[in-house]
């Protein structure tokens, strides 16, 4: 999972800047802003939690939506991770 926060030894994206900024311009959580960038995306996104407050958090996922500058934002953050000079990943991330 991309959201995941032991990724490969790199920045947890919940503790990126850019992620912080957006969720603190919306209000929202780190974890809500990446779940709702994935639904925009069209990703299928199973939040899950034990905790009654992370489940009640979870499902406010519908209430609001991402606008295209912070989509192709954060797609900048998810290619800077894998993308090497001569080759972009993920593919379906366009450059920004």
């Amino acid at each position: 999972s991309i959201i995941h926060p032991e990724h490969a030894g790199l920045m947890s994206p919940m503790d990126d800047p850019h992620v912080k900024a957006i969720s603190n311009r919306h209000g929202r959580t780190p974890s809500q802003v990446l779940h709702r960038w994935l639904l925009q995306l069209g990703a299928v996104v199973i939040p899950r939690s034990r905790r009654r407050e992370r489940i009640i958090e979870n499902s406010r996922l519908f209430d609001f939506a991402l606008p295209d500058s912070d989509i192709r934002l954060l797609n900048g953050l998810a290619s800077l991770v894998k993308s090497t000079p001569s080759k972009r990943t993920p593919t379906w991330c366009e450059d920004v």
